[in-house]
């Protein structure tokens, strides 16, 4: 059987930070606290979901079969290089960070991201003005790719542009745009696109089904673990 890699829950840490490398493979951080932002209900919530600090753990490869299982909370970006699919826990309370922006090192069709989660998909506060996401995104039980509303005197709030590459796969529709009833943006992503990927035609990501008929099963083929 191929190998894949589990990372294992983050033992006094609040969750994994993976930062993809153009060079290959990715770094890894344990994240050990969070910042919080106000909704726009004076503060009657606030939103925890940008990394404060956080702690370098390691480098790690791609294992052959492309398949990467981690447990609890994953804020990830950078520039993908080869072949990866990551899983998050089955339990619906985890999923994504998507961090930053994520890009494939060139368009060659040697490169190639994949995320799925029973959890979340969420774009933090701290996210850039112009975010790209060049990735396959799923997200198959009750959740959707989403950003938090804010509080609006909060200068990151609002953002200017949001792309995805790649192709969405989920139970909901994204939430990056909101608007008054009258139809006045307040909070998110002022402009939001979504473009399918063509190099999708000829790959899927690790872990993902491949021609007709086939159908997604559970990376059940996974036995190498890291010891963090």
């Amino acid at each position: 059987h191929d190998e894949g890699l589990i990372i294992p829950a983050p033992h006094g840490g609040l969750g994994w930070h993976v930062v993809l490398l153009e060079t290959g493979g990715f770094d890894l951080y344990k994240v050990t606290s969070r910042e919080c932002h106000c909704n726009q209900h004076n503060c009657s919530r606030s939103y925890c979901n940008t990394i404060g600090n956080e702690v370098f753990v390691g480098h790690y490869d791609f294992p052959e079969n492309g398949v990467i299982y981690v447990h609890n909370y994953v804020w990830i970006d950078g520039v993908i290089n080869g072949k990866a699919t990551f899983f998050t826990n089955p339990n619906i309370g985890y999923g994504f960070f998507l961090n930053d922006t994520i890009t494939k090192k060139d368009n060659s069709g040697n490169h190639i991201l994949g995320l799925f989660t029973r959890g979340f998909l969420i774009i933090p506060y701290d996210s850039p003005n112009n975010m790209t996401i060049e990735a396959v995104l799923m997200a198959p039980s009750i959740s959707r790719l989403f950003r938090n509303i804010y509080d609006p005197a909060l200068e990151k709030n609002t953002r200017n542009s949001f792309h995805l590459l790649g192709t969405y796969i989920a139970s909901s529709l994204p939430s990056l745009k909101h608007k008054t009833n009258a139809g006045d943006f307040y909070s998110g992503y002022q402009t939001v696109q979504y473009t399918f990927d063509p190099q999708l035609l000829e790959d899927a990501p690790p872990g993902f089904p491949k021609g007709q008929g086939s159908r997604f099963g559970a990376p059940i083929e996974i036995d190498e673990h890291i010891e963090i």
